[in-house]
């Protein structure tokens, strides 16, 4: 969407004399252009990955990526640990069970690790 915008302000004032015996005019002009891109997503890809005590690939590099959610189920007690690749339980973001962790606009690969067991988690993403 692209647009553009002038305003033109005029303001007079009283006599006061000289310069100007009627009135002294001040006019000020502003424009600006603008131009905005809304991104769109011509398709989503849901999965169900298993998270498992070694680092796991929930999402890949996606340069295209709009959206992108990682839910722990709701009768999950295990938490998952999210980061970049190498993520551990020490370094990861920890997401609950029950919760989501939600992404706009990020690129980067995502890999879940737990500190034992398993977990299946949903994902989603456009």
């Amino acid at each position: 969407m692209t647009g553009a915008f002038a305003r033109q302000r005029q303001i007079l004032f009283p006599s006061q004399g000289n310069p100007s015996p009627d009135s002294v005019s001040i006019s000020n002009t502003v424009s600006t252009t603008f131009s905005s891109t809304v991104a769109t997503a011509t398709s989503f890809t849901t999965s169900q990955v298993t998270v498992t005590t070694s680092a796991t690939a929930l999402f890949a590099f996606n340069a295209s990526t709009v959206f992108r959610e990682v839910t722990n189920p709701l009768t999950s007690s295990v938490t998952v640990y999210l980061g970049v690749t190498g993520v551990t339980t020490a370094s990861g973001h920890a997401l609950l069970g029950a919760t989501a962790f939600d992404m706009d606009n990020q690129a980067a690969a995502l890999y879940g690790i737990v500190s034992t067991g398993s977990v299946v988690v949903t994902t989603i993403g456009w």
